[in-house]
């Protein structure tokens, strides 16, 4: 429809981007509506996620749109050359494409164009959503007729190939696609052609995205199953709900910031890859240690994030290692839980009660005529020293390790280990925040999260939590000998400008 060219606005001294439209449309009544709808829908967008327009005009014959001139890559040229993208870097992309989308829906006016090849990623971290040629308005029809499509085939919603009922939850189908070429490297609904690229999408479901990519979790399933769904009514009913549910996601796989991420990709994707991958092993991992030093409240989430650490690190010999001594100690009680739940029926509960209470006589019998206590002094005890674990070396220099039911943090130059927690002056504290912050601790800084585990002499110490725009935080904290100190600080919003 129109070529791109880079230039020089010379009043402003800065570099845009010309769209022109083909000599051979300039005739066509109907494309020339099409590019100045494009024109002014755009030009009426202010959004950080959409290109914003600079003029739209004539010249003789020639019709442009000046428009934001975007330093980067558009997405259809790097899925064509790496195929796929790390998931921490597709759900940063759904992300800001769904926030442009949103403030578009908000403004009644619904893209019909999205893949891609209209959304762009600049080399500094941005995301930016482009072409809104065949942008609609939800009660303007005067440039489609009944039945009739416009756009990408292999992008469009079931309604918006059918030509009716078409509305801002028809982006949101085009957005699922993406996402899920994105993390899977191919097309939910591909065909030799467009016919059967169409006749998939209305009747057909898009295959597991696990069989293709086994590093997609139910998670990210759960979001790409309800992105897809064929009846809107099923869909996400509008970009703010389908945000929420990828910023749950992007908190799991700890994203932050998230232009660095998509700048730091685009800088060296297979380098970033690699990286990336460690990371996750290394906040998983850390937040499993956070967990287990927060006692037996939580140790169904340090189970969940030491099983993490193992999807992206199969061979890892410290979550494997925790993974048994948590199964081992914790299992077999949540197992006799529910068996206890299935036996203990409301119909059998007077049987049950008399067995018990023959049970109760059966083992007191046992007990005055002292069979019971040498019974139980014939079975070692689970807690001897040479049933632990191995030790676990921690980033910060410390050694942790797990002993009745308990995490304990030693230093990694002192003693050998002993049963009992370490000696002296010292104790522990475990810091974290949210969003996140830098948190300052006798004069070193460190960044939260992961959460840090620092050892601190005993006695009150200051610390003080500080985040672009958030307000700063201090906190006063009583370090005692020996034991652990859990801080969790949630930073609010800064509203001064």
């Amino acid at each position: 429809m129109a070529n791109i060219y880079k230039a020089r606005q010379i009043s402003l001294d800065r570099t845009v981007a010309i769209k022109k439209l083909h000599p051979h449309l300039t005739q066509n009544l109907n494309f020339i509506a099409r590019f100045e709808t494009e024109a002014k829908a755009a030009a009426s967008l202010k959004h950080e996620n959409i290109v914003s327009i600079i003029e739209y005009g004539r010249d003789d014959d020639d019709y442009f749109i000046a428009m934001e001139y975007v330093d980067g890559k558009n997405l259809k040229d790097i899925l064509e050359q790496h195929k796929k993208v790390p998931p921490e870097v597709a759900l940063v992309i759904a992300r800001e494409t769904a926030s442009g989308l949103k403030y578009a829906h908000d403004m009644n006016l619904v893209h019909r164009d999205v893949k891609p090849a209209n959304i762009m990623l600049a080399l500094e971290g941005s995301v930016k959503i482009t072409d809104f040629g065949i942008v609609k308005a939800n009660k303007d029809i005067s440039l489609t007729t009944t039945g009739s499509t416009l756009g990408s085939p292999a992008y469009m919603s079931p309604e918006h190939l059918r030509g009716t009922d078409l509305d801002k939850r028809s982006d949101l189908f085009s957005l699922g696609i993406i996402l899920f070429e994105m993390l899977t490297g191919q097309k939910p609904f591909y065909g030799e052609n467009y016919q059967e690229v169409i006749t998939r999408i209305l009747t057909e479901n898009p295959p597991k995205p696990s069989k293709l990519n086994p590093e997609i979790d139910s998670r990210l399933e759960f979001i790409l199953k309800k992105a897809l769904e064929k009846e809107k009514e099923k869909r996400f009913q509008d970009a703010e709900e389908f945000i929420e549910e990828l910023d749950k996601q992007i908190a799991w796989y700890k994203v932050s910031p998230k232009k660095k991420i998509i700048k730091d990709y685009l800088e060296d994707p297979t380098t970033f890859a690699h990286k990336i991958k460690e990371l996750r092993v290394k906040n998983h991992l850390d937040s499993a240690l956070y967990y287990l030093n927060l006692g037996k409240g939580r140790i169904t989430d340090a189970k969940k994030e030491f099983l993490e650490v193992l999807r992206w690190d199969k061979e890892n010999e410290i979550a494997q290692k925790y993974i048994q001594k948590l199964q081992a100690e914790y299992d077999t009680g949540l197992q006799f839980q529910g068996l206890k739940e299935k036996i203990f029926s409301k119909n059998a509960l007077t049987t049950y009660i008399l067995f018990g209470v023959m049970l109760v006589l059966f083992f007191y019998y046992l007990w005055t005529n002292g069979a019971l206590s040498k019974l139980f002094s014939t079975f070692p005890s689970s807690l001897k020293s040479n049933n632990l674990p191995a030790e676990l070396s921690l980033p910060s220099g410390n050694i942790a390790f797990w002993n009745k039911s308990s995490f304990w943090v030693k230093n990694l130059y002192s003693s050998d280990f002993t049963t009992k927690p370490i000696t002296g002056d010292f104790g522990y504290l475990v810091v974290t925040a949210k969003p996140r912050a830098s948190v300052t601790v006798k004069g070193q800084i460190f960044a939260v999260p992961p959460p840090q585990t620092i050892k601190l002499p005993v006695g009150k110490h200051e610390l003080k939590f500080s985040y672009p725009g958030y307000k700063s935080k201090a906190k006063k904290v009583t370090i005692k000998k020996d034991k652990t100190a859990v801080i969790e600080e949630e930073l609010k919003k800064n509203t001064k400008r």
